[in-house]
């Protein structure tokens, strides 16, 4: 979801809200989910959560959401992700 990509927080949740899968992987094999932890957006993170954006969905690297926040170091939004793990 290009709108993750450049931060339009207010696109995301519109687009969410017509139905707009959080799921599926841009050309670059990140989800919507993958792209705002990388861009350390927690905002869109918890919006694409509570859209259904799974918190466990691999890469094609097998790398998860929470495990590219761990990575990084980012525990708030590692904690977030653990939230929607359960």
């Amino acid at each position: 979801m290009a709108a993750t990509l450049h931060r339009h927080i207010e696109f995301v949740d519109g687009l969410l809200k017509l139905g707009a899968d959080p799921n599926i992987p841009g050309n670059d094999g990140f989800t919507a989910l993958m792209r705002a932890i990388l861009n350390d957006n927690l905002a869109i993170a918890r919006i694409l959560l509570k859209h259904g954006a799974k918190p466990d969905q691999q890469d094609d690297n097998g790398d998860t959401p929470l495990s590219t926040a761990q990575d990084s170091n980012n525990t708030r939004m590692s904690s977030l992700i653990i939230k929607y793990s359960q």
